[in-house]
């Protein structure tokens, strides 16, 4: 079992993204179905949505074994609502 580090963690979070923006592009708008395979074929969303929760994994181990962040989460930044000019 290799040795988990700081490094090894972003090691993975850059692969991840990359394999994630690889996977992203070539996904249909629509999830559908293989009858060849016999198997789901994800969409975009359903990419979108595994490549942010690995990233998010990787960030919480990070945090947790040496207290440091190597993502940042859009979902976690305050959403600030504007208010109409006059």
């Amino acid at each position: 079992m290799p040795e988990v580090t700081l490094e090894s963690l972003r090691k993975a979070m850059h692969d991840c993204i990359g394999k994630g923006i690889a996977s992203y592009l070539k996904a249909p708008a629509q999830r559908g179905y293989s009858k060849l395979a016999g198997e789901r074929i994800p969409s975009k969303n359903d990419v979108a949505r595994a490549t942010n929760q690995n990233c998010r994994y990787l960030n919480e181990m990070a945090q947790s074994l040496f207290g440091e962040s190597i993502f940042n989460d859009p979902d976690d930044e305050v959403v600030v609502i504007g208010t109409p000019k006059d």
